[in-house]
């Protein structure tokens, strides 16, 4: 009994220790928290997603995080979930790697020289380690080929090109017993079938290809980038497990890794770089002989709390005139108070006229749900979010758009700014639109 409670107090704590880091502690590492936000709030809201808004991956992500808004469409409750399943993480990290669990969940609370608390926050990517993890957890306790290929379909669910290559990485692991690989990848069809009637029955089969798949050659095109430095570590690493995979035991985990290597393509910036290293890290755990003592459990919970508050002690003194303010939706909503001046009084001229917003995402989802609008094919507006030739396609749509009001920020004043925003739209109204109002750095434009 005494095991019991000191497990559950265990988890506990972890819930409302990932709770307090999400919602105060690493906002600044939050990435695309709002846009997968917009996504679950918008199919809690009864919107199809490809045909009203512009989803990127397939459904299983926004569609999991929106089950918890039949309760709540709040940030916060969001929160809520994710530390919810942050701390399920948690639970199949100590099933997987035993006590040096500690080790790992110390490592991605470090926000430097490497960014590791982007892995915390809610989205596709995570979830697509939450499934790697549950993944190598089956694969260590033999599960049935059955299950493990429903899991391999919800990867694809959740990221299509992780999802294909962790089936790809099963065929070449398993070429040799393909018996295994083809009962995984009949099960593996099982979930994608289900979603692929949804979207039949949706009318959105041709909108979903066109955004998930034709719309990867856009991406690349538009949001190339790569760090010399990064690629270098990459490469050292990669070398490292080849190395670890042909000298000792073979198990599969080495595959998944590689395969999970996708995810720095064609960014290889901080965010992706460090999910990487977080995928790396885990394997590395998992394949080493590293042991750890029960009296330490203790001491890391202290190394837990000796960084992450040492990390909000550091925010703290570098950020001035910020604080957090209460809007519908958003409980604590971080601005300073310029900002929120600003904003109410745009709020206010606004009132009910017919407006479009043309922020980059965090604002233009902000605004979006603070006001309990639909998100739409305005709300993500990154080069690389539209399908084929999705420049071309939204500078369309926005000529076809009369009688609207258009609200710019004059702070987005070039594509080096805000780096993936589609400043074509931006500079369409501003020749196009007559202003008809300044507040501040919010331009107001009607387009007749």
């Amino acid at each position: 009994m005494k095991k019991y409670y000191k497990r559950s107090f265990k988890y506990l704590f972890l819930f409302l220790f990932f709770f307090v880091c999400l919602q105060f502690i690493y906002v600044s590492f939050m990435m695309d928290t709002y846009p997968n936000y917009a996504f679950s709030y918008a199919l809690s809201k009864g919107e199809i997603p490809y045909i009203d808004f512009n989803l990127i991956v397939p459904i299983f992500s926004p569609f999991l995080y929106s089950l918890g808004f039949i309760i709540s469409h709040s940030l916060t409750f969001f929160y809520l979930e994710q530390a919810f399943l942050l701390t399920v993480l948690a639970y199949i990290l100590f099933q997987l790697l035993g006590r040096k669990a500690w080790l790992f969940l110390i490592m991605i609370l470090i926000p430097f020289p490497f960014k590791f608390p982007y892995i915390l926050y809610p989205g596709y990517n995570f979830l697509c380690f939450f499934l790697l993890c549950l993944l190598l957890l089956m694969e260590k306790k033999n599960v049935s080929n059955r299950y493990i290929g429903l899991i391999l379909g919800s990867v694809f669910l959740t990221k299509q090109t992780i999802g294909l290559l962790f089936i790809l990485m099963n065929l070449v692991y398993y070429r040799k017993n393909l018996k295994v690989f083809f009962e995984r990848f009949f099960y593996s069809l099982l979930p994608v079938g289900i979603f692929i009637l949804y979207l039949v029955f949706t009318k959105s089969f041709k909108a979903f290809i066109n955004l998930c798949f034709l719309g990867m050659l856009d991406f690349e095109k538009n949001n190339k980038y790569f760090s010399l430095f990064y690629l270098g570590i990459v490469i050292i690493i990669c070398l490292f497990f080849l190395l670890k995979y042909l000298k000792g035991p073979k198990n599969i985990s080495y595959y998944y890794a590689l395969a999970f290597l996708s995810v720095i393509f064609p960014i290889l910036d901080d965010y992706h770089f460090s999910l990487f290293l977080v995928v790396s890290g885990l394997v590395f755990l998992y394949n080493s002989n590293i042991k750890v003592k029960a009296y330490l459990e203790t001491v890391f919970l202290m190394i837990m709390l000796l960084i992450s508050s040492s990390w909000l002690f550091l925010t703290s003194l570098v950020i001035k005139d910020i604080d957090f303010y209460k809007y519908k939706n958003f409980s604590f909503h971080i601005q300073s108070r310029k900002e929120k001046e600003s904003y109410d009084k745009l709020i206010t001229y606004l009132g009910k006229k017919d407006y479009i917003s043309l922020f980059g995402v965090e604002k233009n989802v902000f605004m979006a749900i603070s006001n309990e609008k639909d998100i739409n094919y305005y709300t993500i507006l990154n080069y690389g979010n539209y399908g084929f030739n999705g420049t071309r396609m939204m500078l369309e749509k926005i000529k076809r758009e009369k009688d609207k009001y258009f609200v710019l920020d004059s702070n987005l004043s070039s594509k080096l700014e805000v780096a993936q925003y589609m400043v074509e739209l931006k500079e369409y109204i501003e020749r196009n639109s007559k202003l008809v109002k300044q507040i501040d750095n919010y331009k107001i434009y009607y387009k007749k």
